[in-house]
């Protein structure tokens, strides 16, 4: 009885005990005290996967609360070249996407979003863009009705489309940026969300590092949003989601 338990709990049943049973006293002690070590690491194996679960709770508040200082500062700069020109309607216009956009980033300590209002965050992050590049970015967003509704991971997309715009939107030409949201054909259970540009597209060395997530995250901040949404994924459906980096034959860089 002692060796079926034991082989129990190796095979990780940790509910296996002894039943009791007549036997000398020095079993008896051994099977109690195999039964209380048995309930004691199952008690300790509950308080350390909780543990891990609360970790990972915090972890994802902070990385889904992190702001790009850089962003809003440039927005303000933006507002105060408008009003230098009195160009009091695009300040109008700055402001209410400012609102709506800090709204979502502060409400966004959700695991969860509508895929809907993703994409109006989204759309409301490129209107600024647009004001900041007026002769230099436009865009395009696909996505059908029936997908609207579904449940993704906040700031998915902008943080894509915002790194998009950091390192290939210049003011030498024009870029532009389409969003396509569908069912993928291999799964029709799983989204496909594409991001593409029509910039120079990855550099070799960025493109290995982004493909082995290795080197993606430096002390300087380079690439924090691309680990920071690696991280929620992995948090949220660890190996159910997949991003996948790439340039297009036409040019330009695919997410």
């Amino acid at each position: 009885r002692l060796i079926a338990a034991m082989k129990k709990i190796r095979k990780g049943d940790l509910g296996a005990f002894i039943p009791q049973s007549h036997s000398t006293y020095e079993f008896e002690v051994m099977n109690k005290t195999f039964n209380s070590m048995a309930s004691e690491i199952k008690e300790l194996k509950i308080n350390v996967y909780e543990e891990q679960l609360n970790s990972q709770k915090a972890e994802l508040k902070h990385l889904q609360l992190q702001i790009n200082p850089h962003f809003f500062l440039n927005s303000l700069n933006i507002i105060y070249t408008l009003a230098q020109v009195k160009q009091y309607n695009l300040i109008q216009e700055m402001a209410l996407c400012l609102v709506h956009y800090f709204r979502y980033m502060f409400r966004s300590n959700s695991d969860f979003v509508l895929l809907e209002e993703e994409i109006e965050h989204t759309q409301n992050y490129l209107k600024i863009q647009v004001m900041r590049f007026p002769d230099n970015l436009t865009y395009d967003i696909s996505i059908p009705d029936d997908l609207k509704k579904c449940a993704v991971p906040p700031l998915l997309i902008q943080t894509f489309v915002e790194n998009t715009i950091k390192h290939a939107v210049t003011m030498d030409g024009s870029i532009h940026i389409s969003i396509n949201v569908h069912l993928s054909e291999l799964d029709p259970d799983h989204l496909q969300i594409r991001i593409h540009d029509t910039g120079k597209g990855f550099s070799e060395e960025i493109l290995q590092q982004l493909q082995s997530e290795k080197g993606i995250y430096k002390e300087e901040g380079k690439h924090i949003g691309i680990w920071n949404v690696q991280r929620r994924l992995r948090l949220l459906y660890e190996k159910q989601a997949t991003i996948v980096f790439s340039n297009s034959i036409e040019g330009g860089a695919n997410v």
